[in-house]
């Protein structure tokens, strides 16, 4: 008999475990997600983020680099940026990280995970929160395009960087969020974020 009550207990722990994580992850699903603002851009040791207008304004440092790396075909960008959040749900909902997957005119560029060691925590009733996120993007394979053939089309790319969530685009961005449900991590669905 107190096995059968242990077993039981045990059952009805799981089901509810499993129904919290459920619920999580149904929270979560119905947060609304969106670019924020870019806090960094850098390639080739350049800060994109300070004031620089076009090719023709970096100094003679920050052009040799630029053209250090469309020779050696280095295209790696770090890319700082914040997604918006807001939680139309009555109760809180925890989000353990992403994983993401960034396109440039429906090629894919970069992918990764963003894990956080302790849950973000997004307020109820729609108050809006920013999520900072860091992108690593290779532009190593799409040096075929003609505009990265030259190291101020490499440039301009990059700066282009700058105006996700300001104004149209043709970067495009899917996350697909976490929620951490006991010891374990559980994935959600991609959501496109333009």
């Amino acid at each position: 008999m107190r096995k059968k009550i242990s077993a039981f207990l045990f059952l009805a722990l799981l089901v509810l475990v499993n129904g919290c994580g459920v619920q999580k992850l149904a929270r979560l699903k119905e947060c609304n997600f969106s670019f924020g603002k870019v806090t960094s851009v850098s390639w080739a040791g350049i800060d994109f983020t300070k004031v620089i207008s076009d090719y023709k304004s970096l100094d003679l440092s920050s052009l040799a680099k630029v053209t250090r790396a469309v020779a050696s075909g280095d295209y790696k960008v770090r890319v700082g940026l914040t997604l918006n959040a807001s939680n139309p749900n009555r109760k809180d909902a925890g989000l353990a990280g992403f994983d993401y997957i960034l396109y440039y005119k429906n090629e894919k560029v970069g992918a990764g995970e963003s894990l956080n060691s302790q849950d973000i925590l997004i307020p109820a009733n729609g108050e809006r929160i920013s999520i900072p996120l860091s992108l690593d993007v290779d532009f190593r394979d799409l040096v075929n395009l003609k505009q990265l053939k030259s190291a101020e089309g490499a440039f301009s790319l990059v700066n282009s960087i700058l105006n996700i969530g300001k104004s149209n685009t043709d970067f495009q961005l899917k996350v697909r969020p976490h929620v951490r449900i006991g010891n374990q991590t559980v994935k959600s669905i991609y959501l496109n974020i333009n």
